[in-house]
């Protein structure tokens, strides 16, 4: 036979306090709680959320820290994050994602452009770290290589996209390397 546990003041009071709308609140103080507990879960919503609305900025860190080893190699500064040059390395990945080929933008900034190939099955745990990778390690010209240690720049930022078949990863660097 089973017993059950005898409730205690205690479990009483831990019952009330996790279900706000005991008679011991006011209405004053639900409402509050009750603002507080929307403006947390916008705030979660928005925390959870933000990540997968702008994939490009899901985990920028790793190849930050790569290109910044680089840097670090020949005793350059380290690069810095700039959202405002990943909020224009993002829309330029989209863009490439839809005309689904490479091309650099036209503006003033240094930029570094990769793609992967889906393949089924094949997925990469980093797509920002492997494109840095890449524009270090398979370097087809020097100009690529060069960019990514640009003695005047100071700043980074990344955006990335997909489509069906590939997926782009943009680099925009506060300068051209020239």
């Amino acid at each position: 036979m089973k017993q059950s546990k005898l409730r205690s003041q205690s479990d009483n009071i831990w019952f009330k306090k996790t279900n706000y709308p005991g008679d011991w609140l006011s209405e004053k103080s639900k409402k509050i709680i009750k603002q507080l507990n929307e403006k947390n879960m916008k705030n979660l919503l928005f925390t959870l959320l933000l990540p997968l609305m702008s994939f490009g900025q899901l985990e920028y860190t790793r190849a930050l820290n790569f290109q910044n080893d680089i840097r670090e190699f020949y005793e350059l500064n380290k690069l810095e994050y700039d959202s405002l040059l990943a909020y224009s390395a993002q829309v330029w990945a989209e863009n490439l994602a839809k005309i689904n080929k490479l091309e650099f933008s036209v503006d003033d900034k240094g930029e570094l452009l990769y793609y992967y190939e889906k393949r089924k099955g094949i997925e990469l745990d980093d797509y920002l770290l492997d494109a840095s990778i890449n524009w270090v390690v398979v370097r087809e010209d020097e100009a690529t290589f060069n960019q990514t240690i640009c003695e005047n720049c100071k700043y980074i930022g990344f955006g990335i996209a997909e489509n069906k078949d590939y997926i782009y990863v943009v680099a925009r660097y506060d300068q051209i390397f020239r």
